[in-house]
């Protein structure tokens, strides 16, 4: 049984003058934010919402100015069911890169500094590949998705 896609995000606005808005971004424009969680989770589970009710979880403990926004956080992960690209509505074609993605600034959703990610030890497991889609190990064959390994 496949699990079904996560539902699209609604677009928010923010007022111009809010403290997150990443430098550049003029009035009118679209944007997403992205944050390397403070705290870690196992990836045991085969649904992608319980990882989006994570990150959601996070965010809406997290920083002021990003908690009554935290409902819009998704997951950056892979499940076999579901891939990043969908799951973050994110998908992008030729001629249409998509909203724009801006890290915090290196914070995690507490405003805080996020994880050194230069260790091998501290690198976000995402279960993808770089295009935002199912992972698979040598040959094609073995799925990295979160869950299977």
């Amino acid at each position: 049984m496949l699990a079904p896609a996560a539902p699209a995000l609604a677009q928010t606005s923010v007022s111009s003058d809010w403290v997150l808005i990443p430098e550049g971004v003029e009035p009118g424009d679209s944007f997403r934010l992205l944050f390397l969680s403070s705290t870690t989770r196992d990836g045991s589970s085969t649904n992608i919402a319980d990882y989006n009710t994570f990150i959601q979880g996070l965010a809406a403990a997290g920083h002021a100015d990003i908690q009554s926004y935290s409902t819009g956080f998704r997951a950056v992960g892979c499940t076999e069911d579901v891939d990043a690209h969908v799951n973050t509505s994110s998908t992008s074609s030729t001629g249409n890169t998509g909203v724009p993605i801006y890290w915090l600034g290196g914070a995690n959703e507490s405003g805080a500094d996020g994880p050194d990610t230069s260790q091998s030890g501290n690198y976000p497991l995402t279960g993808c590949a770089n295009d935002g889609t199912e992972a698979f190990g040598t040959g094609g064959t073995a799925s990295r998705a979160l869950w299977t390994s």
